[in-house]
């Protein structure tokens, strides 16, 4: 009797990580560093984005056309999109792994974030199109 090998049990006994999960792991990585990338490129240049000639002092987007509150509720706004995002893909992806049972609904909740990601040009393009290819492999794979 070999005492070596212990026998798997629960919910995950018998299977490693599907696919869908660790790309919906990765998409939602990806949209978290593009938020974290985007708020060292905000706050990094001592706010050089919000001075920036054009954007504030005249120009085309100058007045109450684009004040600064605009922009920014629009900058937090987008933040708190690919945050939501980022929860649905990981979430997901932990819940396909944990129980198989909810892979489709999981799968149409990671497809659809994924898609106002890509909408939102969130996660460095790349998150949102592995999310995609997470979301439709969840739905596929029963």
């Amino acid at each position: 009797m070999n005492m070596g090998t212990v026998p798997k049990t629960g919910s995950t006994a018998g299977r490693g990580l599907a696919p869908s999960s660790i790309l919906a792991f990765i998409a939602g990585a990806l949209m978290i560093a593009g938020i974290i990338v985007g708020a060292f490129i905000l706050w990094g240049g001592n706010g050089m984005m919000m001075t920036s000639p054009g954007m504030t002092d005249g120009g085309m987007m100058s007045g109450d056309m684009m004040s600064d509150s605009f922009m920014w509720t629009t900058i937090w706004g987008v933040a708190a999109i690919w945050a939501g995002i980022s929860a649905v893909s990981i979430i997901g992806g932990y819940t396909i792994y944990r129980k198989p049972q909810s892979t489709t609904i999981w799968g149409i909740a990671i497809l659809i974030a994924s898609i106002v990601g890509l909408l939102t040009v969130g996660g460095f393009i790349i998150g949102p199109i592995l999310g995609i290819a997470a979301g439709i492999l969840a739905l596929v794979k029963k």
